[in-house]
């Protein structure tokens, strides 16, 4: 008989994500830090333009997918192992590590998806800056 999903529960804290999981393999926390990474990726992606971050959720998802993308201090726990966003997106992909100029190259290669992704949908993507102080 197959057995149920097996529960996993976070507890948010601020710029601190704890990940309990009370049984699984490596394999299974290993597709979850995938499964993070790539919905960072598209909640980056889809809150880029300032006109989408309208509501409570949608800032929180804007500022959680650019503080584990681009934030360097963001850090995550999953069980008893607190890691960065660059540790986190290496163990995703099989890495023990990532290069910081790959990193960064990648970073912008994510905005630079972002602006194309908006470029003709609305028109004032042009000049947007990840750090201003208006997002």
């Amino acid at each position: 008989m197959d057995e149920f999903p097996r529960k996993r529960s976070f507890q948010w804290n601020n710029k601190l994500h704890e990940f309990e999981c009370t049984s699984g393999t490596y394999e299974d926390a290993r597709r979850l830090r995938i499964a993070v990474v790539s919905q960072a990726i598209k909640d980056f992606i889809f809150y880029f333009h300032p006109k989408r971050r309208k509501g409570e959720s949608a800032i929180w998802n804007w500022e959680t997918a650019k503080g584990l993308l681009f934030d360097d201090e963001y850090h995550i726990m999953f069980g008893d192992t607190e890691m960065s966003g660059r540790e986190l997106i290496a163990e995703a992909l099989g890495y023990e590590d990532i290069n910081p100029i790959l990193m960064e190259e990648a970073r912008d290669n994510l905005i630079k998806q972002a602006r194309e992704y908006w470029e003709g949908r609305l028109s004032d993507t042009k000049g947007y800056d990840t750090d201003s102080e208006s997002d």
